[in-house]
């Protein structure tokens, strides 16, 4: 590998940075007490959305905004995860390394 430039150092960086951010966030998709707390939100709250009854709609559209922020959640996860696996082929790319595919992407329930 040659020197790299100064914009090719700070892509470097800013592509360590997102492995980081992306290991972390797989380690916390991996902590069973985070997972099962993710899991019982969604579970008690889809339970009280689908449970309620007509004339709730405040309790209706509490439990759906809450839904939509654990989406979010997830989704911001998925984000770090993929930002890392771009970084990934980044950092290969600046090293001049082959790199395989990324890693696996968050899956839950519609």
């Amino acid at each position: 590998m040659g020197t790299l430039t100064n914009e090719q150092e700070v892509i470097l960086a800013k592509a360590q940075a997102d492995l980081v951010k992306a290991q972390r966030t797989r380690e916390l998709l991996q902590n069973p007490l985070l997972v099962d707390a993710l899991a019982a939100i969604e579970e008690r709250w889809s339970r009280c959305w689908r449970e309620s009854v007509p004339v709730d709609t405040e309790g209706r559209e509490k439990a759906y905004r809450i839904l939509l922020a654990l989406r979010e959640f997830y989704g911001e996860l998925q984000t770090h995860i993929e930002s890392g696996s771009l970084a990934e082929r980044t950092t290969a790319s600046l090293r001049g390394d082959a790199v395989g595919s990324g890693s696996p992407d968050i899956e839950f329930d519609d």
